[in-house]
């Protein structure tokens, strides 16, 4: 996937994007996820999908304030809203949606702004992986986060 569109169009990125959101998002174990927001103590809807957990996780169970919460899965939201996204729509909608996502790239071409998304997710499961690694290390010392 780190090809990124081949034809040059931005068409191409829903597709690349539905692919790399069935490679990191849909393996997401959402029985694990579920188990640690009720072993926090934490009432979920039992149709709640993986993001919507995962995020309640890092927010409920985790700590994370809010704001880095929203940054965190917003790569991942993006993903999924792309990935839903007609090959009929047109570039500059794509284009619009990475920008408002925030994902910036160097050069107006789709290879471009593939690889920024990339990078925006990597760094996303990169932090989110960290942070439930510092969660898991805080509450075997200390017990259950507290929000600051």
């Amino acid at each position: 996937m780190s090809v990124g569109p081949v034809t040059g169009q931005f068409g191409e990125i829903p597709a690349l994007a539905k692919a790399l959101y069935e490679t990191l998002v849909e393996p997401l174990n959402v029985r694990s996820l579920r188990a640690a927001l009720g072993a926090a103590r934490i009432e979920f809807d039992k149709d709640e999908k993986s993001l919507g957990l995962l995020r309640r996780v890092l927010d409920d169970v985790v700590g994370l304030p809010e704001d880095e919460v929203r940054t965190l899965t917003g790569s991942l939201r993006l993903l999924s809203e792309l990935r839903v996204t007609s090959a009929h729509t047109l570039s500059a909608d794509i284009e619009a949606a990475l920008k408002k996502a925030g994902i910036r790239y160097d050069r107006p071409d789709p290879r471009s702004a593939w690889d920024a998304l990339v990078d925006v997710v990597v760094a996303s499961i990169e932090a989110i992986s960290e942070a439930i690694v510092a969660s898991a290390t805080r509450l075997s010392v200390r017990g259950p986060a507290s929000k600051q």
